[in-house]
């Protein structure tokens, strides 16, 4: 266990320390562009977030077989090789078609730059996330943490740089994003030349083939997940402006500072309950995670709309509106986290099918509560859709988990999540009184989360005694 936390403390280091550089950008930004440049820029994330389709859930296989198969490196380029052949070809279509891609993303035919530079970007990333899953399934969880730093730390020197002595529009976080990102993509391949030396690659139809069928599922539930992140930007881009569009993605980068507890948590879940899975361990061994992320993730919930106020200290005042929606945009990260200990089930059956089913019916949820709330609500509509939406989808992966393969309980999840719902409206409608209702929503976690608590005290304890007599 002791060792367990120090591995995932190692995994920590990268993504809290790159949540701090996004923390710091975020007042940048909000001082020295305006809302509708910001809602420009998030069509570049926008579209960064269907990058990863062209995967074909490989990245996962790859994770999957890592421990099964004892030739790594043949692993790695068997699983490779699609998504970079793909890359390429999608970095080709978009510099054909760059003027037709600038005015759908930016509203203008004046930004083939940008979009040329992007299809690049595709290219190395297909390679930076094959290296990066490499070194993560290998536990250098300090290795891994120092390039998901430099990844961050690049472009926010970029971005100040930009903003100093160049310009303060979207392009300014386009080019740093990607520049920067470039950067640390050649150093990685040219650290790693070695292993991506594709003429060391032996063809392995039995392994592609169980490696796509793993991954073709989670291809198309990496789409449709794509486009339940996207959608109520997507909406907000027709039924809104850039303005609301700039205020969604603003207070979707502040609730998305609770996700440096999903990267990291996820660094260290995804290898340590495949490898649990291959030695047997007890379904309690699984509970006592999934108890432990509920305590972490809803007291970080709760304490980010304890700090609501402060985000007007925070941003430009132009951006005073997004305090109202944050709670429903939080709810994004904390399920996605939590849902990382319900669904691993369905990860170990291979059924990777459901996914798509999970995702599809939470996209169904999504687009219905947007169509209906954004005309009228506009960034909170589609906040508030977002929220339920991701509720649905934890709900729908645990009860397929349990249904293919082993269960445990869930009541104190349930309730949590019902308390959480609740504050987040009546921090919403009853403002005055929304401090009393944070006050007791406070203690009741507490309560409930006693044993959780006392369980990881006596764990810690434990295991210094044991340090100490050896």
């Amino acid at each position: 266990m002791n060792h367990s936390i120090k591995k995932l403390l190692q995994f920590c280091i990268g993504p809290v320390s790159g949540a701090i550089i996004s923390f710091i950008t975020i007042p940048i930004i909000t001082h020295f562009l305006l809302p509708e440049e910001i809602g420009k820029a998030s069509m570049f994330t926008l579209f960064r977030t269907l990058v990863p389709i062209m995967f074909l859930g490989l990245d996962q296989a790859f994770v999957r077989e890592f421990f099964a198969e004892e030739q790594k490196e043949n692993l790695l380029l068997n699983a490779i090789a699609i998504p970079l052949g793909l890359s390429i070809l999608l970095f080709v279509y978009l510099s054909i078609n760059a003027l037709f891609f600038s005015r759908i993303l930016f509203g203008q035919p004046d930004y083939v730059l940008a979009i040329r530079l992007i299809g690049i970007l595709a290219v190395t990333s297909v390679l930076e996330r094959f290296i990066l899953s490499k070194i993560r399934m290998e536990g250098k969880a300090l290795e891994h943490s120092i390039l998901v730093f430099a990844l961050k730390a690049s472009a926010f020197f970029l971005i100040v740089f930009f903003i100093i002595f160049i310009r303060t529009d979207f392009l300014t976080i386009v080019y740093a994003t990607v520049i920067g990102e470039l950067i640390i993509h050649f150093v990685l391949i040219i650290r790693y030349f070695e292993v991506l030396n594709i003429s060391k690659l032996k063809i392995n139809p039995k392994l592609s083939k169980k490696m796509l069928i793993f991954g073709l599922p989670l291809a198309v539930s990496i789409f449709l997940e794509s486009l339940l992140k996207m959608f109520s930007t997507a909406t907000l881009r027709y039924f809104g402006d850039f303005e609301q569009l700039g205020l969604f993605s603003t207070g979707s980068k502040v609730a998305n500072l609770l996700l440096i507890i999903s990267m990291a948590f996820s660094l260290f879940w995804k290898p340590t309950a495949y490898k649990w899975y291959e030695e047997n361990r007890e379904i309690k061994a699984y509970q006592e995670v999934s108890d432990i992320v509920l305590a972490v993730m809803s007291l970080g919930f709760i304490t980010l709309l304890f700090a609501r106020p402060l985000i007007n200290i925070f941003v430009s005042e132009q951006f005073d509106e997004i305090q109202y929606f944050i709670g429903f945009l939080s709810f994004y990260p904390f399920m996605h986290t939590l849902t990382l200990t319900t669904m691993i089930g369905v990860a170990f059956s291979r059924k990777s099918y459901l996914n798509i089913l999970v995702i599809l019916v939470s996209l169904l949820v999504n687009i219905s509560l947007n169509l209906l709330l954004v005309p009228q609500f506009g960034a909170l509509g589609a906040s508030i859709s977002i929220g339920i939406s991701y509720i649905i989808y934890f709900l729908l992966f645990t009860f397929f988990s349990f249904y293919v393969w082993k269960k445990f309980p869930v009541k104190k999840h349930l309730l949590i999540i019902f308390l959480m719902l609740s504050l987040t409206f009546v921090d919403l409608i009853f403002t005055n009184l929304s401090i009393y209702a944070k006050v007791m929503c406070l203690i009741i976690f507490f309560f409930i989360h006693k044993e959780t608590l006392q369980l990881v005290a006596k764990k810690n304890y434990y295991s210094r005694s044991r340090k100490d007599i050896t």
